[in-house]
């Protein structure tokens, strides 16, 4: 029987790190770190997302058990499509971090065989300093196999950010727990009224309607 489940862990950057924003800042800087709406460096819990559904994708062609299309399906969506998916994590706000934390990296391509940088690959790239630490988050409404496979990945999860394929970003998860949720669950003939105070973590967008029901 399916569940809510509240998964709860720890992350620490081994190395320098980025998770890119897409945006640059020009003559400057080609691709900067992400940020919240404070301009804290963030990393997204979409991120965080992706790289687990990769991981789960590479059980899934090995032919581990657990990794099953249905369950990577339903934990993940379907990719390239709005389909819903049963986890949602929140993105990494690391403690204390501020500009201080950040700093710019050079890099150019080279020609093959050679040490030679090639004309016009010159670039700068805003990375997060290792040693930062996080809290993170996650929900998950599935069963206790879908909790087992969740842990599994996330020790898996070695790296975050890009150039991971090339060792960097490398990070440590430590201290991962699950907690299953309580439901309210109330009879047909004993609705309520229930005033609820919202607090985002994330930044969020909720289209102009007519009507309420977005939530």
């Amino acid at each position: 029987m399916n569940k809510f489940y509240r998964i709860s862990f720890k992350v620490e950057l081994l190395e320098d790190c980025h998770s890119g924003s897409g945006l640059g800042m020009k003559g400057i800087i080609d691709d900067m770190q992400a940020r919240d709406s404070s301009g804290k460096p963030v990393v997204w819990g979409t991120t965080l997302k992706g790289i687990l559904r990769n991981l789960a994708e590479e059980l899934y062609s090995l032919n581990y058990p657990a990794a099953t299309e249905t369950r990577i399906i339903q934990m993940f969506g379907t990719e390239g499509s709005d389909s819903a998916s049963n986890l949602v994590f929140s993105g990494l706000y690391f403690d204390n971090a501020n500009n201080e934390n950040l700093r710019p990296v050079f890099s150019t391509s080279r020609e093959i065989h050679s040490r030679k940088p090639l004309n016009d690959t010159f670039r700068c790239v805003e990375m997060l300093s290792a040693g930062l630490k996080a809290q993170c988050e996650a929900q998950l409404f599935g069963d206790n196999e879908d909790i087992k496979f969740l842990k599994l990945l996330l020790q898996r999860m070695v790296a975050i950010g890009g150039n991971r394929s090339r060792g960097k970003g490398r990070i440590k998860i430590t201290d991962i727990d699950s907690k299953e949720v309580s439901e309210l669950k109330l009879e047909a003939k004993e609705w309520k009224r229930i005033r609820l105070l919202l607090k985002t973590v994330a930044p969020i967008c909720l289209p102009k309607a007519s009507v309420a029901g977005n939530i």
